[in-house]
Protein backbone atom coordinates (compact mmCIF):
# COMPACT_ATOMS: atom_id res chain seq x y z
CA UNK A 1 0.00 0.00 0.00
CA UNK A 2 0.87 3.16 -0.93
CA UNK A 3 1.85 6.38 1.86
CA UNK A 4 3.41 9.71 1.01
CA UNK A 5 6.40 10.03 3.45
CA UNK A 6 8.37 12.75 4.72
CA UNK A 7 11.50 13.05 6.81
CA UNK A 8 12.56 15.26 9.01
CA UNK A 9 16.34 14.73 11.06
CA UNK A 10 15.11 12.39 13.61
CA UNK A 11 11.03 12.63 12.90
CA UNK A 12 9.27 10.69 10.62
CA UNK A 13 5.62 10.69 10.10
CA UNK A 14 2.90 11.10 7.27
CA UNK A 15 3.16 14.16 5.16
CA UNK A 16 -0.87 14.76 6.14
CA UNK A 17 -3.50 13.17 7.70
CA UNK A 18 -6.14 11.31 5.43
CA UNK A 19 -9.88 11.28 6.70
CA UNK A 20 -11.10 7.80 4.71
CA UNK A 21 -9.79 5.18 2.17
CA UNK A 22 -12.09 4.70 -0.64
CA UNK A 23 -11.37 1.55 -3.07
CA UNK A 24 -11.93 0.92 -6.51
CA UNK A 25 -11.62 -2.17 -8.77
CA UNK A 26 -12.49 -3.39 -12.10
CA UNK A 27 -16.01 -5.17 -10.64
CA UNK A 28 -17.11 -2.93 -7.91
CA UNK A 29 -16.64 -6.20 -5.28
CA UNK A 30 -16.43 -5.77 -1.56
CA UNK A 31 -17.70 -2.45 -1.39
CA UNK A 32 -15.36 -0.83 -3.97
CA UNK A 33 -16.19 1.46 -6.52
CA UNK A 34 -16.32 -0.13 -10.37
CA UNK A 35 -14.72 3.15 -11.76
CA UNK A 36 -12.18 5.74 -10.29
CA UNK A 37 -14.55 8.85 -11.20
CA UNK A 38 -17.64 7.08 -8.59
CA UNK A 39 -14.84 6.89 -5.99
CA UNK A 40 -13.98 10.71 -6.90
CA UNK A 41 -17.51 11.52 -6.79
CA UNK A 42 -18.29 9.84 -2.86
CA UNK A 43 -14.58 11.37 -2.15
CA UNK A 44 -14.14 14.26 0.68
CA UNK A 45 -10.95 16.38 1.47
CA UNK A 46 -8.28 14.27 2.63
CA UNK A 47 -9.38 10.75 1.48
CA UNK A 48 -7.10 8.17 -0.29
CA UNK A 49 -8.70 6.27 -3.06
CA UNK A 50 -6.58 3.13 -3.57
CA UNK A 51 -7.46 1.49 -7.08
CA UNK A 52 -6.28 -1.94 -7.96
CA UNK A 53 -4.92 -2.70 -11.22
CA UNK A 54 -7.32 -4.40 -13.27
CA UNK A 55 -6.93 -7.87 -14.95
CA UNK A 56 -3.97 -8.12 -17.63
CA UNK A 57 -3.59 -4.15 -16.89
CA UNK A 58 -6.15 -3.16 -18.51
CA UNK A 59 -7.34 0.30 -18.34
CA UNK A 60 -10.04 2.08 -16.39
CA UNK A 61 -11.55 4.28 -19.54
CA UNK A 62 -12.42 7.10 -18.10
CA UNK A 63 -11.59 11.13 -17.60
CA UNK A 64 -11.14 12.06 -14.65
CA UNK A 65 -12.12 15.25 -12.89
CA UNK A 66 -10.19 16.26 -9.67
CA UNK A 67 -11.84 19.02 -6.86
CA UNK A 68 -10.73 18.02 -3.60
CA UNK A 69 -7.60 17.26 -1.97
CA UNK A 70 -7.27 13.11 -2.45
CA UNK A 71 -4.63 10.59 -3.31
CA UNK A 72 -5.18 8.32 -6.18
CA UNK A 73 -2.84 5.04 -5.09
CA UNK A 74 -2.36 1.88 -6.43
CA UNK A 75 -2.96 -0.99 -4.20
CA UNK A 76 -0.17 -2.93 -5.27
CA UNK A 77 3.73 -2.56 -4.30
CA UNK A 78 5.95 -1.76 -7.61
CA UNK A 79 2.99 -2.07 -9.99
CA UNK A 80 0.63 0.76 -11.27
CA UNK A 81 -2.96 1.13 -12.23
CA UNK A 82 -3.80 1.72 -16.31
CA UNK A 83 -5.86 4.54 -17.35
CA UNK A 84 -6.87 5.59 -20.75
CA UNK A 85 -8.20 9.19 -20.55
CA UNK A 86 -7.64 12.64 -18.93
CA UNK A 87 -6.56 14.27 -15.63
CA UNK A 88 -8.06 17.28 -15.15
CA UNK A 89 -7.57 19.39 -11.97
CA UNK A 90 -10.56 21.95 -11.24
CA UNK A 91 -9.51 24.97 -8.86
CA UNK A 92 -7.61 23.63 -6.48
CA UNK A 93 -7.94 24.05 -2.93
CA UNK A 94 -5.58 26.39 -1.23
CA UNK A 95 -2.90 24.28 0.91
CA UNK A 96 -4.34 20.91 0.00
CA UNK A 97 -2.12 17.99 -1.14
CA UNK A 98 -3.10 15.99 -4.33
CA UNK A 99 -1.62 13.13 -5.35
CA UNK A 100 -1.54 10.24 -7.92
CA UNK A 101 1.14 7.56 -7.42
CA UNK A 102 1.12 4.57 -9.73
CA UNK A 103 -0.37 4.86 -12.47
CA UNK A 104 0.33 4.46 -16.12
CA UNK A 105 -2.04 6.82 -18.68
CA UNK A 106 -1.94 5.38 -21.92
CA UNK A 107 -3.75 8.43 -23.66
CA UNK A 108 -4.56 11.36 -22.23
CA UNK A 109 -3.48 14.93 -20.82
CA UNK A 110 -2.58 16.13 -17.15
CA UNK A 111 -4.43 19.83 -16.80
CA UNK A 112 -4.85 22.05 -13.70
CA UNK A 113 -7.09 24.82 -14.56
CA UNK A 114 -6.79 27.25 -12.10
CA UNK A 115 -4.38 27.46 -8.64
CA UNK A 116 -5.88 29.15 -5.57
CA UNK A 117 -6.16 32.86 -5.68
CA UNK A 118 -4.81 33.65 -1.99
CA UNK A 119 -3.74 31.65 0.47
CA UNK A 120 -1.14 29.01 1.02
CA UNK A 121 -0.41 27.53 -2.42
CA UNK A 122 -2.00 23.82 -3.00
CA UNK A 123 0.35 20.66 -3.64
CA UNK A 124 -0.03 18.11 -6.20
CA UNK A 125 2.47 15.60 -6.62
CA UNK A 126 2.85 12.67 -9.01
CA UNK A 127 4.84 9.96 -8.39
CA UNK A 128 5.94 6.53 -10.15
CA UNK A 129 3.28 7.65 -13.03
CA UNK A 130 3.83 6.94 -16.72
CA UNK A 131 2.42 9.24 -19.56
CA UNK A 132 2.51 8.17 -23.30
CA UNK A 133 1.65 10.77 -26.65
CA UNK A 134 0.91 13.23 -23.98
CA UNK A 135 1.49 17.00 -22.93
CA UNK A 136 1.13 18.10 -19.46
CA UNK A 137 0.33 21.30 -18.36
CA UNK A 138 0.25 22.21 -14.56
CA UNK A 139 0.87 26.10 -15.30
CA UNK A 140 -1.60 27.89 -13.21
CA UNK A 141 -0.21 30.29 -10.56
CA UNK A 142 0.04 29.34 -6.62
CA UNK A 143 0.56 25.60 -7.18
CA UNK A 144 3.76 23.39 -5.49
CA UNK A 145 4.18 21.10 -8.20
CA UNK A 146 6.44 18.04 -7.84
CA UNK A 147 7.22 15.10 -10.06
CA UNK A 148 9.53 12.64 -9.36
CA UNK A 149 10.14 8.70 -10.77
CA UNK A 150 7.63 9.84 -14.02
CA UNK A 151 8.00 8.99 -17.67
CA UNK A 152 6.27 11.22 -19.57
CA UNK A 153 6.81 10.42 -23.58
CA UNK A 154 5.37 13.05 -26.58
CA UNK A 155 4.91 12.60 -30.42
CA UNK A 156 4.69 15.30 -32.85
CA UNK A 157 5.34 18.86 -33.97
CA UNK A 158 4.58 22.30 -32.12
CA UNK A 159 4.36 21.36 -28.70
CA UNK A 160 5.27 22.05 -25.27
CA UNK A 161 5.54 18.60 -23.32
CA UNK A 162 5.70 19.63 -19.63
CA UNK A 163 4.21 23.39 -18.76
CA UNK A 164 5.09 24.11 -15.16
CA UNK A 165 5.73 27.31 -12.55
CA UNK A 166 6.36 26.69 -9.17
CA UNK A 167 7.59 22.78 -9.88
CA UNK A 168 10.57 20.09 -9.14
CA UNK A 169 11.35 17.27 -10.96
CA UNK A 170 13.21 14.02 -9.54
CA UNK A 171 14.28 11.38 -11.80
CA UNK A 172 12.27 11.37 -14.53
CA UNK A 173 12.31 11.08 -18.28
CA UNK A 174 10.79 12.99 -20.85
CA UNK A 175 10.99 11.39 -24.12
CA UNK A 176 9.95 13.32 -27.42
CA UNK A 177 10.05 13.08 -31.08
CA UNK A 178 9.17 15.70 -33.75
CA UNK A 179 10.21 19.21 -34.45
CA UNK A 180 9.41 22.35 -32.90
CA UNK A 181 8.68 20.87 -29.82
CA UNK A 182 10.11 22.22 -26.52
CA UNK A 183 10.43 19.59 -23.41
CA UNK A 184 9.92 21.69 -20.46
CA UNK A 185 9.78 25.18 -20.13
CA UNK A 186 9.16 26.70 -16.92
CA UNK A 187 7.33 30.04 -16.97
CA UNK A 188 6.32 32.90 -13.93
CA UNK A 189 4.31 32.52 -10.98
CA UNK A 190 2.16 35.57 -9.83
CA UNK A 191 3.70 34.69 -6.36
CA UNK A 192 7.16 35.13 -6.38
CA UNK A 193 9.23 32.60 -3.60
CA UNK A 194 12.77 32.36 -2.29
CA UNK A 195 12.71 29.07 -2.89
CA UNK A 196 14.25 26.95 -6.13
CA UNK A 197 12.37 24.69 -8.91
CA UNK A 198 14.33 21.99 -8.52
CA UNK A 199 15.02 19.78 -11.50
CA UNK A 200 17.87 16.63 -10.32
CA UNK A 201 18.62 13.87 -12.57
CA UNK A 202 16.17 13.93 -15.55
CA UNK A 203 16.21 12.67 -18.54
CA UNK A 204 15.27 14.81 -21.19
CA UNK A 205 15.68 13.35 -24.86
CA UNK A 206 14.62 14.22 -28.34
CA UNK A 207 14.50 10.63 -29.86
CA UNK A 208 13.68 11.86 -33.68
CA UNK A 209 16.74 13.87 -35.72
CA UNK A 210 14.63 16.71 -36.39
CA UNK A 211 15.52 19.72 -38.65
CA UNK A 212 13.28 22.11 -36.58
CA UNK A 213 15.36 21.51 -32.74
CA UNK A 214 14.18 24.02 -29.66
CA UNK A 215 14.55 24.36 -26.33
CA UNK A 216 14.82 20.96 -24.51
CA UNK A 217 14.79 22.96 -21.18
CA UNK A 218 13.36 26.55 -21.53
CA UNK A 219 13.53 28.51 -18.63
CA UNK A 220 11.58 32.06 -18.67
CA UNK A 221 10.57 32.29 -14.68
CA UNK A 222 11.66 36.15 -12.59
CA UNK A 223 9.71 33.91 -9.84
CA UNK A 224 12.52 31.74 -8.64
CA UNK A 225 15.66 30.64 -8.41
CA UNK A 226 16.47 27.85 -10.69
CA UNK A 227 18.90 24.53 -9.68
CA UNK A 228 19.58 22.32 -12.39
CA UNK A 229 21.86 18.92 -10.85
CA UNK A 230 22.37 16.26 -12.91
CA UNK A 231 20.23 15.94 -15.96
CA UNK A 232 20.63 14.58 -19.43
CA UNK A 233 19.55 16.68 -22.13
CA UNK A 234 20.26 15.06 -25.30
CA UNK A 235 19.13 16.08 -28.96
CA UNK A 236 19.93 15.30 -32.83
CA UNK A 237 20.13 17.53 -35.15
CA UNK A 238 19.53 16.97 -39.24
CA UNK A 239 18.76 20.58 -40.51
CA UNK A 240 19.08 24.32 -39.97
CA UNK A 241 19.74 26.19 -36.38
CA UNK A 242 19.00 29.42 -34.87
CA UNK A 243 21.06 31.06 -31.41
CA UNK A 244 17.84 30.50 -29.71
CA UNK A 245 17.83 26.49 -30.17
CA UNK A 246 20.16 25.76 -27.61
CA UNK A 247 19.07 22.63 -25.53
CA UNK A 248 18.94 24.68 -22.20
CA UNK A 249 18.06 27.79 -23.16
CA UNK A 250 17.82 30.34 -19.21
CA UNK A 251 16.13 33.23 -20.41
CA UNK A 252 16.04 35.17 -17.54
CA UNK A 253 16.05 34.55 -13.38
CA UNK A 254 14.98 36.18 -10.66
CA UNK A 255 16.43 38.93 -8.90
CA UNK A 256 17.14 38.91 -5.33
CA UNK A 257 19.96 37.28 -2.55
CA UNK A 258 19.94 33.52 -3.49
CA UNK A 259 21.30 31.98 -6.19
CA UNK A 260 20.62 29.55 -9.29
CA UNK A 261 22.90 26.44 -10.35
CA UNK A 262 23.55 24.34 -13.40
CA UNK A 263 26.00 21.39 -11.81
CA UNK A 264 27.05 18.66 -13.14
CA UNK A 265 24.71 17.74 -16.38
CA UNK A 266 25.00 16.44 -19.79
CA UNK A 267 24.46 18.17 -22.68
CA UNK A 268 24.85 16.55 -26.61
CA UNK A 269 24.08 16.70 -29.91
CA UNK A 270 24.47 13.17 -31.49
CA UNK A 271 24.42 14.25 -34.89
CA UNK A 272 27.85 14.81 -36.43
CA UNK A 273 26.62 17.87 -38.43
CA UNK A 274 25.24 20.58 -38.13
CA UNK A 275 26.38 22.37 -34.92
CA UNK A 276 23.80 23.92 -32.51
CA UNK A 277 24.86 27.19 -31.76
CA UNK A 278 24.91 26.67 -28.00
CA UNK A 279 24.50 23.80 -25.18
CA UNK A 280 23.73 25.88 -22.20
CA UNK A 281 22.72 29.73 -23.55
CA UNK A 282 22.06 32.10 -20.61
CA UNK A 283 19.87 34.96 -22.37
CA UNK A 284 19.44 38.20 -21.56
CA UNK A 285 20.63 39.35 -18.17
CA UNK A 286 20.39 36.82 -15.08
CA UNK A 287 19.57 38.72 -12.18
CA UNK A 288 20.92 36.82 -9.61
CA UNK A 289 24.33 35.03 -9.26
CA UNK A 290 24.81 31.68 -10.94
CA UNK A 291 26.83 28.51 -10.47
CA UNK A 292 27.69 26.55 -13.46
CA UNK A 293 30.71 23.79 -12.43
CA UNK A 294 31.21 20.16 -13.53
CA UNK A 295 28.98 19.92 -17.14
CA UNK A 296 29.80 18.21 -19.62
CA UNK A 297 28.66 20.00 -23.42
CA UNK A 298 29.68 17.11 -26.03
CA UNK A 299 29.10 16.55 -29.66
CA UNK A 300 27.83 19.00 -32.37
CA UNK A 301 27.86 21.79 -30.27
CA UNK A 302 29.71 24.87 -31.20
CA UNK A 303 29.94 26.79 -28.48
CA UNK A 304 29.51 25.03 -25.09
CA UNK A 305 28.26 27.72 -22.85
CA UNK A 306 27.14 31.21 -23.83
CA UNK A 307 25.50 34.56 -21.75
CA UNK A 308 24.69 37.59 -23.31
CA UNK A 309 25.12 39.86 -20.58
CA UNK A 310 27.86 40.30 -18.11
CA UNK A 311 26.85 42.36 -15.48
CA UNK A 312 26.52 39.26 -13.29
CA UNK A 313 28.14 37.73 -10.71
CA UNK A 314 28.58 34.49 -13.16
CA UNK A 315 30.88 31.48 -12.21
CA UNK A 316 31.72 29.15 -14.47
CA UNK A 317 34.59 26.29 -13.54
CA UNK A 318 35.18 22.69 -14.45
CA UNK A 319 33.11 22.07 -17.33
CA UNK A 320 34.34 19.84 -19.93
CA UNK A 321 33.40 20.98 -23.70
CA UNK A 322 33.49 19.31 -27.08
CA UNK A 323 33.72 22.81 -29.70
CA UNK A 324 35.46 26.09 -29.01
CA UNK A 325 34.88 28.01 -25.67
CA UNK A 326 33.65 31.52 -26.53
CA UNK A 327 35.63 34.08 -25.03
CA UNK A 328 34.46 37.05 -25.57
CA UNK A 329 31.13 35.81 -23.51
CA UNK A 330 32.82 34.08 -20.66
CA UNK A 331 36.49 34.01 -19.48
CA UNK A 332 37.65 30.68 -19.33
CA UNK A 333 39.00 30.61 -15.70
CA UNK A 334 41.56 27.90 -16.53
CA UNK A 335 39.46 24.94 -15.20
CA UNK A 336 36.75 24.66 -18.15
CA UNK A 337 38.67 22.15 -20.87
CA UNK A 338 38.70 20.83 -24.12
CA UNK A 339 37.01 17.10 -23.38
CA UNK A 340 37.46 14.85 -26.14
CA UNK A 341 36.20 11.30 -24.09
CA UNK A 342 33.25 9.78 -24.98
CA UNK A 343 29.52 8.94 -22.93
CA UNK A 344 27.49 6.77 -22.71
CA UNK A 345 24.37 7.24 -24.44
CA UNK A 346 21.75 6.40 -22.13
CA UNK A 347 22.68 7.94 -18.76
CA UNK A 348 24.95 10.77 -19.69
CA UNK A 349 27.84 9.51 -17.57
CA UNK A 350 30.99 10.82 -18.89
CA UNK A 351 34.12 8.47 -20.39
CA UNK A 352 36.76 9.62 -17.97
CA UNK A 353 36.34 10.34 -14.43
CA UNK A 354 37.90 12.86 -11.59
CA UNK A 355 38.35 15.73 -13.88
CA UNK A 356 35.21 17.43 -11.61
CA UNK A 357 35.84 20.06 -9.34
CA UNK A 358 38.39 18.68 -6.64
CA UNK A 359 36.82 20.72 -3.84
CA UNK A 360 35.48 18.19 -1.09
CA UNK A 361 31.77 19.72 -1.53
CA UNK A 362 31.53 18.56 -4.68
CA UNK A 363 32.82 14.91 -4.44
CA UNK A 364 31.31 11.97 -5.93
CA UNK A 365 29.28 9.28 -3.45
CA UNK A 366 32.35 6.98 -3.43
CA UNK A 367 33.91 10.15 -1.80
CA UNK A 368 36.70 10.54 -4.91
CA UNK A 369 37.31 13.98 -7.12
CA UNK A 370 34.15 15.15 -9.42
CA UNK A 371 33.25 13.36 -12.20
CA UNK A 372 31.80 15.75 -14.85
CA UNK A 373 28.25 14.78 -16.61
CA UNK A 374 25.69 13.00 -15.12
CA UNK A 375 27.45 11.02 -12.60
CA UNK A 376 29.39 13.33 -10.33
CA UNK A 377 28.73 14.73 -7.21
CA UNK A 378 25.83 13.74 -4.24
CA UNK A 379 22.97 13.93 -6.81
CA UNK A 380 24.35 11.02 -9.03
CA UNK A 381 22.08 9.45 -11.69
CA UNK A 382 23.24 6.30 -9.26
CA UNK A 383 20.44 7.33 -7.17
CA UNK A 384 17.62 7.84 -9.01
CA UNK A 385 18.42 4.75 -12.23
CA UNK A 386 17.32 2.33 -12.29
CA UNK A 387 14.92 2.59 -9.84
CA UNK A 388 14.45 -0.78 -7.46
CA UNK A 389 12.36 -1.65 -4.67
CA UNK A 390 9.42 0.33 -2.83
CA UNK A 391 10.38 2.55 -0.95
CA UNK A 392 11.62 5.76 -2.79
CA UNK A 393 13.53 8.96 -1.12
CA UNK A 394 14.39 10.82 -3.93
CA UNK A 395 15.13 13.82 -2.03
CA UNK A 396 17.76 15.02 0.47
CA UNK A 397 17.91 18.77 1.39
CA UNK A 398 21.54 18.84 3.54
CA UNK A 399 24.24 21.10 3.42
CA UNK A 400 27.17 20.73 0.99
CA UNK A 401 29.76 21.22 3.65
CA UNK A 402 29.49 20.83 7.39
CA UNK A 403 31.49 23.50 10.50
CA UNK A 404 32.06 21.76 13.35
CA UNK A 405 29.67 22.12 16.37
CA UNK A 406 26.93 23.93 14.42
CA UNK A 407 23.47 22.29 13.99
CA UNK A 408 22.30 21.06 10.74
CA UNK A 409 19.14 20.47 8.94
CA UNK A 410 18.47 17.45 7.01
CA UNK A 411 14.97 16.95 5.40
CA UNK A 412 14.06 14.12 2.88
CA UNK A 413 10.96 13.85 0.84
CA UNK A 414 9.74 9.97 -0.09
CA UNK A 415 6.94 7.64 -1.34
CA UNK A 416 6.36 3.94 -0.52
CA UNK A 417 5.98 2.49 -4.70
Amino acid sequence: MKKILTLLTVFCGFLTAYSADLYVNEFGTGGAYSTVSAALSAASSGDRILIQPKSGNASYVENLSISNPVQLLCTDNNSQWTLTGNETFGTVTAGGLYVISGMNNLSGTLTCSTGPTSGNRAILKFMGCDWASTVIDVSDNNMDVQFAGCNITHSGSGSTVVSLKNADMFGCTVSFSGSSIIGISVATDATSGSDSCLFVANRIVNTSSTSSPNNMFYWNSTSHYYVLLNNFFKMATSGSYTVSNAPVNFNTSKSGSGYNAVINNTVVNTASSPQLYYGLYFYNSQNSPVNVYNNLINGAIAYPIYRSATSNNFACSYNGYSGTWYSSSITNDGTNFSYSGGYNSTTGAASTSNNGWNHPAMYDLDLTRNDIGTYGGSFSFTNYFSQTGSTRIYWVDAPRSVIQNNTIYIKADGWDR
